[in-house]
């Protein structure tokens, strides 16, 4: 019961070609409003955290200036030289940050635009099936 197919006349290819190309031309506009649409929305977030975050950082930092004041002159009372009381406090700073830093460096490389990375998977799961098909 199979069903013989005559082949296309080539007057028509150029309108299939015509046809492939409005598809193709329309396939990539929807993916490129995709990806604007996600950058955008990334960059939004993005700087709302920011902001965010800088207002919070402005906060503490007040906080922890008079607070590294108090420990030093704390600090200055038990070993009676400023100096050496600021040197003690500054390294231990120096060292917690440091090691917070290396910590906080290894989850900076996150994989950003996730939507777009899930619909090309997607389509190239598609483009594959297709492929097949053929």
């Amino acid at each position: 019961m199979s069903r013989e197919t005559a082949p296309l006349p080539l007057s028509r290819l150029p309108e299939l070609l015509e046809r492939l190309y409005d598809s193709l031309a329309e396939f990539l506009d929807a993916k490129l409003a995709l990806f604007r649409k996600e950058l955008l929305e990334e960059g939004e977030s993005l700087l709302r955290r920011a902001f965010g975050v800088a207002a919070a950082v402005l906060v503490a930092l007040v906080g922890f200036m008079v607070l590294t004041g108090g420990l030093v002159l704390t600090l200055d009372i038990w070993i009676r030289n400023v100096p050496l009381s600021c040197l003690i406090v500054g390294g231990t700073y120096f060292a917690v940050g440091a090691g917070m830093a290396g910590a906080l460096a290894k989850n900076v490389t996150r994989r950003p635009l996730r939507k777009t990375r899930i619909e090309l998977e997607k389509d190239k799961q598609w483009i594959k099936a297709q492929a097949s098909d053929i």
